[in-house]
């Protein structure tokens, strides 16, 4: 942030910048975690939910930046592109698609179903839903309802 500010960047470019450099890593720790076989759907889900729009942009750099380190067409660097490569025209696609549909459940649902009263928990359990339903699972109404009251009661809930 401090060289965007000296050399006068726009407000919008210093915090498109900022956030590629602080999340420049994650693509490269997904691709480990695909490699060591331990890489989830619900990480994925958590990363294209925290970066949304700029995941091509990333991803983009996060290729420019295998390239630069392991050297042109090394198997090391073809891999983590075919890789990103996956995971822009699959992973990404299908959240997309998935994350244009309408949320199984609502805060309303949360009052009249549940009986809760507005409150900074309805976003932590909305967020919950929201990432399961991401993730792959299939889940209706009732599905979704049931995971808020298991939700609630793995969750200490405020008085």
């Amino acid at each position: 942030k401090a060289i965007c500010k000296r050399y006068k960047y726009s407000t919008r470019h210093t915090s498109y910048i900022h956030f590629i450099v602080r999340h420049h890593t994650q693509p490269h720790s997904l691709y480990a975690a695909e490699q060591n076989k331990t890489l989830t759907p619900k990480d994925l889900t958590l990363f294209f939910m925290e970066c949304t729009d700029r995941i091509p942009d990333l991803m983009l750099h996060a290729i420019a930046e295998m390239k630069s380190k392991s050297g042109r067409g090394t198997p090391e660097g073809q891999a983590f592109l075919d890789f990103a490569v996956h995971v822009l025209q699959n992973d990404f696609a299908q959240f997309k698609s998935k994350a244009s549909t309408p949320p199984p459940i609502s805060g309303h649902d949360l009052i009249h179903a549940l009986g809760l009263k507005p409150s900074p928990l309805f976003k932590a359990i909305l967020r919950f839903i929201e990432e399961e339903h991401l993730s792959g699972k299939k889940m209706n109404r009732a599905d979704a309802l049931r995971l808020a009251k298991k939700y609630l009661n793995n969750h200490q809930v405020p008085k």
